[in-house]
């Protein structure tokens, strides 16, 4: 655990994932809005220590206040990733190539995880991009940079299996990257994560929304047509459509069961509604409907759960996470019934999961999600993935305490962005936190997030 926050787990607003549906379901009935109870805040009392890299502002009831407009936070930040220098040895600026880098702009590590530093980075910045009215010109600018450096340098190799498909790790000594990293190099250096591909396809196809570059849209459909290639047809309650980690030259899977499976249903959407390919609807109807069917209702301990492996530095196989069913729970939020009849029951249960299993109170009333089983600090990218569930779920499903958690937690973000813009990647850091980190958590995997948040409050 980083930091000095202290873990005092929720209480569950649910027993069970089941029970969770069954209350849903009486609530949606009784009243006009969702309860979850456990997220109302409690007046503190006693001098506010400080929090993150700033002293705190509170409201005359106690509340948490951000340390300064969120917005103009956020603005901060990309100004300071703006400034990141292109080292003399490559062609992109630091964040881009490295995952480790520390608030000089230096790197601190050879190991990368492109595709999710990469392809969640492609999607923040686009989001942004969008949310500006298209005028953040250095932010799709960036995005188009993001999607040069993993074309180029992060794909397998031109045969095999898995062929010219996304790497999942690397190491960036050498490019294009020859060698895989962290857990996946336990396995072999051809080893790769397929989830992580389905977030590259799926960012390539937002990014061409906005940049028509021809090479974007034909790497999303290669993508999705490697991953239709390899599906597994005997997908259920033992194994996913796709495993977490296999060899990309001869196939072989090391890891039956991959958690995040809607990225590649957001690339199979994006390909089926807004370009017409119908010739991956038939896998999209099955991804769908194993996501809903089987993954969503999947008990909730470990060894049975398929909420499981998502992070790359990690082996154990029943290690549960937070990112993916929140990420779905937003899903279902987002597209309602055109997906699930059952999306508000399945979205309020996600999120049941997620808090029982990883949240902690911490201070002015807030409640922070821990990443996983095996790491329950409140690590940037899985923290503000929460923040951004709550904000748009919480709209969706006519929750009060679900937007109060986002708005507390959109405030608790900005103490955790120095003032000239660089951030941490611990946001339970408490009032010594590091500048700097792992840039998804710091960065790449929040911005979007904290996009989401901002729109969802409006």
């Amino acid at each position: 655990v980083h930091g000095d926050l202290t873990q005092q787990p929720m209480r569950s607003l649910f027993a069970t994932l089941l029970a969770a549906a069954l209350v849903v379901a009486v609530l949606l009935a009784s009243s006009p809005g969702l309860v979850f109870a456990g997220l109302a805040p409690s007046r503190e009392s006693g001098a506010p220590p400080p929090l993150g890299f700033h002293a705190v502002s509170l409201s005359a009831d106690g509340a948490l206040l951000p340390w300064a407009d969120p917005v103009s936070v956020l603005n901060t930040e990309m100004a300071w990733y703006y400034a990141c220098p292109t080292p003399e040895t490559q062609d992109f600026p630091t964040y881009i190539t490295n995952t480790f880098m520390n608030g000089n702009y230096a790197p601190t590590a050879l190991d990368i995880i492109p595709g999710l530093v990469d392809g969640m980075g492609m999607l923040s910045y686009v989001k942004y991009f969008r949310y500006t009215n298209r005028t953040a010109t250095q932010a799709l600018e960036r995005a188009q940079q993001m999607a040069e450096f993993v074309l180029r340098d992060c794909l397998t190799k031109p045969e095999g299996k898995w062929p010219s498909f996304p790497r999942s790790t690397g190491i960036n000594a050498v490019f294009p990257l020859e060698c895989a990293a962290q857990g996946d190099m336990v396995y072999g250096c051809d080893t790769i994560e397929p989830d992580k591909g389905g977030i590259i396809g799926h960012a390539l196809l937002e990014l061409y929304a906005e940049s028509p570059n021809p090479s974007y849209l034909n790497a999303s459909v290669w993508i999705a047509k490697v991953l239709a290639a390899n599906v597994v047809a005997s997908a259920g309650a033992a194994a996913s459509p796709w495993p977490f980690r296999v060899d990309a030259n001869s196939g072989f899977a090391y890891s039956a069961v991959s958690s995040n499976m809607i990225f590649i249903l957001r690339l199979l959407d994006g390909l089926v509604d807004a370009h017409n390919m119908t010739e991956f609807a038939e896998l999209r109807a099955q991804v769908l409907h194993w996501i809903v069917m089987v993954q969503i209702p999947s008990p909730a301990p470990p060894q049975d759960s398929l909420w499981v492996q998502f992070f790359e530095d990690k082996l154990e196989p029943t290690d549960r996470v937070s990112w993916t069913p929140l990420h779905t729970a937003k899903y279902l939020c987002e597209r309602r019934s055109a997906v699930d009849s059952l999306w508000a029951e399945h979205a309020a249960a996600l999120i049941a999961f997620a808090l029982e299993n990883f949240s902690s109170a911490s201070l002015y009333n807030t409640t922070l999600m821990g990443e996983q089983d095996e790491d329950h600090a409140p690590w940037g990218g899985a923290n503000t993935n929460w923040f951004s569930t709550a904000a748009i779920c919480g709209t969706a499903l006519g929750s009060p305490e679900l937007v109060a958690a986002a708005e507390r937690g959109l405030a608790w973000w900005t103490y955790m962005v120095d003032s000239d813009g660089c951030p941490t990647d611990d946001e339970g850091a408490g009032s010594s936190p590091s500048r700097g980190g792992w840039q998804e958590d710091c960065h790449t995997d929040v911005v979007h997030n904290i996009v989401d948040v901002l729109v969802a409050l409006e």
